[in-house]
């Protein structure tokens, strides 16, 4: 994780969706392609894109900087062609929504690049929290994720949509997602649900 921010970095979730895909690869049997599988994973195929000593996260915004120094903040982008249509919703309604290769999609350059904003984690998702749908216009697959994590899911979501047809990301924490799980997971039928959090659920 960051040194002052409790999430994790772009670099951890990009491992993080390779560890979460081979295992549910190697213990479900789930169909990915072995050969896409290697090539979305590969780091060789992918652009990391630096943004220095522009980050400080929520504990040293806290501290304040007379205590501690900004950070670097990496974004991993895919150097092949993607295209994702991202939309972002509060309460069923829609607030929010992308379309584009990766970095229009999930991106959001503008909080990167402005030097007065120090939170860059608000990047990833352009600051999604509630609940997120994420379609993969050229995936090979038709399989289904669902993620269900608390905030550190924003920058794990993107890498995972890589692998998936379609994912959907809800936050449990009080005030953003907090219906019915069990209910939407009638309702959308992944093939794969990813369950990281602490605390209670309502199902």
């Amino acid at each position: 994780h960051y040194i002052t921010d409790h999430h994790w970095t772009c670099e951890a979730a990009f491992k993080a969706n390779e560890a979460i895909a081979k295992y549910v690869y190697e213990e479900f049997g789930l169909a990915f392609d072995k050969d896409e599988f290697r090539f979305y994973c590969s780091e060789d195929h992918y652009n990391k894109v630096c943004y220095p000593a522009s980050f400080l996260g929520s504990i040293g915004i806290r501290a304040g900087e007379g205590y501690t120094k900004k950070e670097d903040f990496s974004v991993i982008v895919p150097d092949f062609y993607t295209h994702f249509y991202y939309t972002h919703l509060v309460d069923s309604e829609i607030t929010n929504s992308y379309s584009g290769d990766f970095m229009e999609s999930f991106i959001d350059e503008s909080l990167l690049l402005d030097t007065h904003y120090k939170n860059k984690y608000m990047a990833f998702l352009h600051g999604g929290y509630v609940e997120n749908i994420i379609e993969n216009q050229a995936c090979g697959n038709e399989l289904k994720a669902l993620l269900v994590a608390h905030s550190y899911g924003r920058a794990l979501t993107p890498y995972m949509s890589l692998l998936y047809k379609e994912v959907r990301y809800l936050d449990p924490q009080t005030g953003r997602y907090n219906e019915s799980y069990l209910e939407y997971i009638r309702n959308y039928m992944p093939d794969v649900i990813i369950v990281m959090f602490n605390g209670e659920i309502q199902l």
